[in-house]
Order: C-alpha cells, then structure tokens, then sequence
C-alpha cells in the first residue's frame, strides 16, 4: 500500500488500535493489505507496517 490513507482506512486502523469492533469487511481490507494479523479466536492487530502509517510514519 504506497497510497496515502484516506479518512476511513485510517478510522480502521485507529479502530483496530485501540481494540475496538470492526466489521468483517474493514478488516479483511486491513489483513489482505498487510496492515493487521487476524488471529484464529477473531482478535485483530496492527502489524509494524499498520502502526507505522497510523502514526504518520514510512512504512517497514
């Protein structure tokens, strides 16, 4: 993902940061894109490369 985030993604990411319900399609959006892990139990975290754009960082 070499785009700026828009307003959403970002709304899915801070979501997921704070662990916080997201839908099914906001976080298949942000595991398919490398963004977050989602573990077998449901739960859903950034990875590196999440947080890193959340905060306004190059990616890993």
């Amino acid at each position: 993902m070499d785009a700026p985030l828009t307003d959403a993604q970002r709304r899915i990411l801070q979501a997921i940061a704070d662990a916080e319900r997201v839908d099914s399609d906001a976080a298949t959006w942000a595991v398919k894109a490398g963004l977050a892990v989602q573990a077998e139990d449901g739960d859903i975290d950034l990875t590196p490369r999440g947080r890193d754009l959340l905060q306004g960082h190059p990616p890993r």
